[in-house]
């Protein structure tokens, strides 16, 4: 941790700079940020590059004014990631390729802009969720052919300290880090922080997975006990339930693949019965308190979304109105959803708003993508299958996948990244695949490389 911080205390300082002036005069930062950025780039510290990018989409989640400037310039980021991406693409030996998976579901989405109410905003989405899944698999997998796991370490320590300091300010600024009485840390609301330690944990199990010595006994600890601290902190139901599917079919996945998948099968099988027998089981077993027993019924106000959004539904099957129609359709009936016991302007469900963006067609498309990319790199690691059931499960419950410029589909994307580009890395060494960089396009073709 300390060597973390004195081998990085430029990029540390940098950060505290963003933040400061956040404070002081936010819109100084539309300018130094992208500077900042242009600066790195030209001395070699295209690490700090990817690093900073995950930060400012943490910043543009944190409910305050002084960090207002970040959810302007991450899609200036995002452009300058882009940039430097082109320039050095040609240079990679790994290319992965999950953005063509996701093509026709982009150009689905495209189609239903014609549709639209809110053009403008429904162009940026679509071409930054689709930059976002080329980006940062590839940008990832440039650094760790330049960094090799200096890059896992400190997006790991970046995102370690985050925690730290969301459940530092508990105690010290108790009212900034707390939204309707529960704990939120640095993230703009305590279910999006109980997501970001749920993908977070999943991104440090698989990266101790390939490197089990990456990190001391010591800092081992210290990294879960924060992350599962703050997930616990702020009572992050489903993210909470998710985990333990993650570590659960994690664990009979290494004991045997076969009984993972039939534990899995059993868990969709079982899944009506425990809906509809949960207040009675979460009394039975004395933690009604932590799982605020009252709310579990209407889901927290998602089953009157859930119905709002499926009647709206009807009126576009097949094809959606384009990205961000799903916000715009519920701030149009904010305050009829409010006086149902709804609040926020989603869904709270990945699958009902691409189905209200993308339609049934878009919603396939996508869902058929994902899967059929980790089919096919499914044999590089244990943890995908358990990875790919708990973001399904985590989904039913928010919409979190269906954006891009967010601090939790990132995490998603490095988890895949990490998997895939460390895999194909290792097997080109060992000498098990002969790949030059001519034929290193196809890869994604020949997964079973691990």
């Amino acid at each position: 941790m300390k060597l973390y911080l004195t081998e990085n205390i430029q990029f540390v300082i940098t950060c505290l700079l963003w933040v400061s002036v956040g404070f002081i005069f936010p819109p100084i930062n539309y300018a130094l940020v992208p500077l900042t950025l242009i600066l790195f780039y030209k001395r070699g510290f295209e690490l700090d590059l990817l690093v900073g990018f995950l930060l400012v989409l943490i910043f543009s989640d944190i409910r305050s004014s002084a960090f207002a400037w970040a959810g302007q310039v991450k899609n200036i980021y995002i452009i300058i990631l882009s940039l430097v991406l082109f320039k050095e693409y040609s240079q990679l030996n790994v290319k992965v390729k999950i953005h063509l998976f996701i093509l026709p579901f982009i150009l689905i989405a495209s189609f239903c802009l014609i549709y639209s109410p809110d053009v403008f905003t429904a162009v940026q989405k679509t071409l930054s969720y689709f930059l976002l899944f080329f980006i940062v698999p590839n940008y990832f997998s440039y650094l760790y052919s330049k960094f090799n796991v200096e890059i896992i370490k400190n997006l790991i320590w970046a995102v370690f300290f985050i925690l730290l300091f969301g459940i530092v300010l508990k105690y010290v600024s108790p009212d900034f880090t707390s939204l309707a009485g529960r704990f939120r840390g640095l993230l703009g609301n305590p279910n999006g922080l109980g997501i970001f330690c749920f993908l977070f944990i999943c991104f440090f199990t698989i990266a101790l997975e390939f490197f089990p010595d990456l990190f001391t006994r010591n800092e081992k600890i210290l990294i879960y006990f924060f992350a599962f601290a703050s997930l616990v902190f702020c009572g992050g139901r489903s993210s909470l339930i998710g985990l333990l599917m993650f570590l659960s079919f994690r664990y009979f996945n290494i004991l045997s693949p076969i009984l993972s998948f039939f534990i899995m099968i059993f868990t969709i099988a079982s899944y009506e019965y425990i809906s509809n027998n949960i207040e009675s089981i979460v009394y039975a077993l004395g933690i009604e308190e932590y799982f605020r027993v009252d709310t579990l019924k209407n889901g927290s106000g998602r089953l009157f979304a859930w119905n709002f959004a499926w009647e709206q539904i009807q009126k576009n099957y097949f094809f959606g109105r384009g990205f961000s129609y799903n916000e715009y359709v519920f701030k149009e009936n904010y305050l009829y959803l409010l006086n149902l016991g709804h609040q926020g302007s989603s869904a709270h469900n990945a699958y009902l708003t691409f189905w209200l963006d993308t339609g049934l067609v878009g919603l396939t498309a996508f869902i058929v993508g994902i899967v059929s990319f980790i089919v096919k790199i499914s044999k590089m690691s244990r943890s995908l299958f358990p990875l790919l059931f708990a973001v399904l499960f985590s989904n039913q419950f928010e919409s979190w996948l269906t954006a891009s410029l967010n601090p939790f589909t990132i995490m998603f994307l490095l988890s895949l990244s990490l998997i895939y580009v460390v895999s194909t890395n290792n097997s080109m060494l060992s000498g098990d695949e002969k790949v030059t960089s001519n034929d290193s396009d196809d890869l994604i073709l020949s997964p079973n490389v691990a």
